[in-house]
């Protein structure tokens, strides 16, 4: 669908991602910046997240065999160990896009839609009825009125 129509029609929309749904309120301009904005937060956390535990493993690795230093080593593996136990952000991952193409079909010969035998009484008497024994079809040029 085309994003104007579904900025006229869609007032929530419930997005399925890594499974599980997501519920977001808004039209689609309004979710499709919601999810920008939320990558952004995501990516910067998962940045600041990996800066760290980089930052701390170089620390690690520099201070040998020193008591001292290796206390101060084993305490920075503990903020490590604490920050995978508590769960890490996640890298945004973007999921495939998909592409369907349909084949033409081939034009419906008529009747589309063909009516036998109708009949039709208010009453459902057969003595009311209206019409009787009616045969019609419709087919992909019949304009109808109801």
């Amino acid at each position: 669908h085309s994003q104007d129509f579904l900025n006229g029609v869609c007032t929530h929309i419930i997005w399925l991602t890594n499974g599980q749904l997501t519920y977001y309120t808004g039209n689609y301009d309004t979710y499709v910046k919601t999810v920008s904005d939320n990558e952004v937060v995501q990516m910067k956390k998962y940045e600041k997240e990996q800066a760290d535990i980089k930052h701390l493993k170089e620390f690690i690795s520099s201070c040998g065999t020193y008591a001292n230093a290796r206390k101060q080593a084993e305490s920075k593996q503990k903020i490590i160990d604490k920050m995978v136990a508590a769960g890490l952000t996640q890298a945004i991952v973007h999921e495939r896009s998909f592409t369907f193409k349909f084949p033409d079909c081939a034009k419906v010969p008529p009747p589309v839609l063909p009516f036998n035998n109708v009949s039709f009484a208010y009453s459902g008497l057969k003595k009311d009825f209206l019409y009787a024994n009616l045969e019609l079809g419709i087919d992909c040029d019949s304009r109808i009125a109801l």
